[in-house]
């Protein structure tokens, strides 16, 4: 977790502009998902960073995206 909310930091920094993708496989990830919109809900973040996020549910969903293609 300590790497990815790096990552989003520095991406919101302009330390770099990669995108970040979170391949969120059997729903592994939906408790962290929904944590980061009641952090931005309740004020906590200055942006939603999901907006700096592509959330897919599948490795055959994420190569099938059009930067990949």
């Amino acid at each position: 977790m300590d790497e990815l909310f790096e990552m989003i930091t520095w991406n919101n920094l302009s330390i770099h502009d990669k995108n970040i993708y979170i391949i969120n496989l059997n729903g592994f990830y939906n408790h962290l998902l929904a944590h980061i919109e009641t952090m931005l809900h309740n004020g906590f973040l200055y942006e939603n960073p999901m907006h700096r996020l592509t959330v897919v549910g599948s490795v055959e969903e994420l190569v099938l995206l059009p930067e990949f293609s």
